[in-house]
């Protein structure tokens, strides 16, 4: 029979992990930045909406010239986005006076990227409603800056390649690119690149391979598809820059003691576009600074708390 100092024992560890899990919720909540559009693409019931977000900036609609568009990883979402980036593209598009749009999938994930589901029209179709339905408002915009999480770089990457959309910049986090994007790459325009990777994300390899989900393994044994390794999507878009070999700059940053340091290259010695890697030695599947997640860090690996400046994107 339980004595009362072991009951109040067993009501004050319940009462602590109810007020952590409640405090774990109530810090990943984010109010909504922007005003949720939907757009119906009529086919296959997939749901495709999106967050606009125009920010603080004092230039008139008709100044905007740059759209960032974010498209989140798998099972997450354009808040969820929101809230484990802590709003740093938002920051930066304030900063900058660019319009956001936080693309979303609800239902089916973004449907082109991996062997099972390339090029599928509907996602196309939705790609081309945002940047046409968003310079209704901002009419002066001229360029799209894609970044892409996850599954979410694998949509990014076949949209720079799809040649369809005035992609001016490409950055994309943990996924080098896929083999079937490298295989039906068509644009031939300049496009910024920048890729931050982690060297021990067991998800999808920094060395390149089929890309591997052990908690999805169900109901279909889905195959994600393979990637081609960190250095060979490097050297592609190098090529493809018209890049010299060797980085202009090499710089390591270890300001954080979190078990990570980054190692930053930096290609700015092309004759069209830059090329930019953050190598994140010791990280896992995780964006840089992502927000605290002890769940994610077993699941997904390590996350890098080192601060980071680009001069294409200075996000964190």
């Amino acid at each position: 029979m339980a004595t009362n100092h072991h009951i109040r024992s067993i009501i004050s560890v319940t009462t602590v992990l109810i007020f952590l899990v409640i405090g774990v919720f109530q810090a990943t909540k984010v109010k909504s930045l922007g005003d949720l559009k939907c757009i119906d693409c009529g086919e296959h019931e997939a749901e495709r909406r999106y967050y606009l977000y125009a920010g603080e900036v004092d230039a008139p609609a008709n100044d905007q010239e740059d759209l960032l568009l974010i498209l989140h990883g798998f099972r997450s979402s354009a808040k969820g986005t929101i809230a484990t980036t802590r709003r740093a593209f938002e920051r930066y598009a304030d900063t900058e006076g660019m319009v956001v749009v936080h693309a979303q999938a609800l239902g089916p994930n973004w449907a082109f990227g991996d062997s099972g589901s390339i090029g599928q029209s509907y996602d196309k179709a939705y790609f081309d409603a945002p940047w046409n339905d968003v310079r209704t408002y901002y009419p002066s915009l001229q360029r799209i800056h894609l970044i892409g999480l996850s599954r979410g770089a694998m949509a990014a990457y076949f949209l720079a390649c799809d040649n369809v959309l005035p992609v001016s910049s490409l950055s994309v986090f943990v996924m080098p690119m896929p083999e079937h994007t490298f295989d039906n790459c068509q644009t031939e325009k300049p496009i910024d690149f920048m890729l931050a990777n982690g060297t021990e994300d067991d998800l999808v390899p920094y060395n390149g391979g089929a890309i591997h989900m052990p908690w999805y393994t169900f109901p279909s044994d889905r195959n994600f598809g393979s990637i081609l390794s960190t250095e060979d999507t490097l050297a592609y878009w190098r090529n493809h820059n018209g890049c010299e070999v060797d980085p202009n700059t090499s710089t390591t940053l270890d300001d954080q003691f979190d078990g990570t340091f980054i190692v930053h290259r930096n290609w700015d010695n092309c004759f069209l576009g830059t090329v930019s890697h953050y190598e994140v030695v010791g990280g896992g599947h995780r964006w840089l600074n992502e927000r605290w997640n002890p769940v994610a860090w077993v699941l997904l690996g390590w996350t890098s708390r080192e601060v980071y400046t680009d001069g294409t994107f200075d996000v964190y």
